[in-house]
């Protein structure tokens, strides 16, 4: 899976949140003065944000795909080396040789090394751009370590054989952690689907006959909060439950808040289909 770049990245944000404005400008101009202004006000703002939100979901989701299936693959990168340094191999013939071999994402990464290492660039510095261009704490530590391994020369084997566990080791602890957070992403959906169907039960058991007592009675209660203002400040506390929740979520999982993107345009989608279709 290819990185998106972030030239591109940055035209699809450009391009997404000009759209969502553009949406909720025309949608406010062609509702104006109608009985429901304020509400298809709320709906056009909350589907600009959504537009504007989900390439940057998109974006670090795909990018996030590339840095796990590089890390997942440094141990199987590491191993080879070992074996081929036990073959007699020099270091950097065995570099070379990677840039060959399948490692998914790993493989155009290491195949960038082996053309800066056939121009004269020494290979520390190659493994350096390397590093810097994933820009992950595992990276930098696993180039480091490869890079102190061969200058210091000795039984690299052995050495490379234990690199090759510790990042292993790191990989696991990794995949146990979210496992164990994995739950807490579900309660705030969970959270999210219980506030949404209290109050679709609240508009059709009790609201709905509120609205109807307030038609009955206008001319007594004029001025009175209606069954409308409740939905617009019901659905704008939702809004805030949704985004909120999904960057909580996101920094709870992978440890940034970027990341709870996707999970807030997912329970915003959700939010908006509900209000419209449910409430």
């Amino acid at each position: 899976m290819p990185r998106v770049e972030k030239k591109i990245a940055y035209i699809l944000y450009a391009g997404c949140a000009i759209t969502g404005f553009i949406v909720a400008i025309m949608t406010s101009m062609f509702t104006f003065g109608t009985q429901d202004f304020s509400f298809m006000v709320t709906n056009a703002t909350l589907a600009g944000l959504i537009a504007a939100l989900t390439p940057i979901a998109i974006v670090d989701f795909l990018n996030r795909q590339w840095i796990k299936s590089i890390e997942d693959n440094l141990a199987n990168l590491l191993r080879d080396l070992a074996e081929s340094q036990r073959t007699g191999m020099t270091f950097e013939r065995a570099l070379e040789e990677t840039a060959e071999r399948d490692y998914g994402s790993l493989t155009p990464e290491m195949k960038k090394v082996a053309s800066q290492m056939s121009w004269g660039v020494p290979y520390e510095r190659a493994l350096n751009s390397f590093a810097e261009r994933v820009k992950t704490p595992l990276t930098y530590r696993v180039v480091t370590l490869i890079s102190e391994t061969a200058r210091s020369g000795g039984n690299m084997q052995r050495v490379m054989n234990s690199i090759v566990q510790h990042v292993r080791d790191l990989r696991n602890i990794e995949r146990e952690r979210k496992a164990q957070i994995r739950p807490y992403i579900f309660i705030t959906y969970i959270t999210v689907f219980v506030f949404l169907f209290t109050l679709i039960m609240l508009f059709k058991m009790f609201f709905s006959t509120l609205g109807e007592m307030s038609t009955a009675g206008s001319m007594f209660l004029a001025g009175a909060v209606t069954s409308t203002d409740y939905r617009l400040v019901f659905f704008h506390m939702t809004i805030v439950e949704s985004f909120l929740g999904g960057l909580i979520a996101g920094k709870m999982s992978e440890g940034s808040i970027k990341s709870g993107v996707k999970h807030s345009v997912i329970l915003l989608l959700i939010s908006l289909v509900a209000f419209n279709v449910f409430v």
